[in-house]
């Protein structure tokens, strides 16, 4: 009996290290764009969430363009 509860929790502590890298999948892409209009202003929050292998995809992208041309580019390709 104790040696079946011995593996039941060696078996429980190591099931969480097996877990998936990305809780929605390794090559998912989420976006979220919030709009909020203040007085004369108009303000607009992107989030892009890229999964493993689409930021490792992307990443010479970055690398090439830098930071603030990419997130032109990518703020250009969604609004059409």
């Amino acid at each position: 009996m104790r040696r079946l509860l011995v593996t039941l929790v060696f078996a429980a502590l190591a099931l969480p290290a097996v877990a998936s890298a990305h809780p929605l999948g390794n090559f998912t892409t989420n976006h979220f764009t919030q709009i909020e209009v203040a007085g004369d202003r108009v303000y607009v929050t992107y989030v892009l969430d890229l999964a493993e292998i689409p930021t490792f995809q992307e990443r010479a992208k970055v690398d090439r363009l830098g930071q603030a041309a990419y997130g032109r580019k990518l703020a250009a390709r969604s609004i059409s």
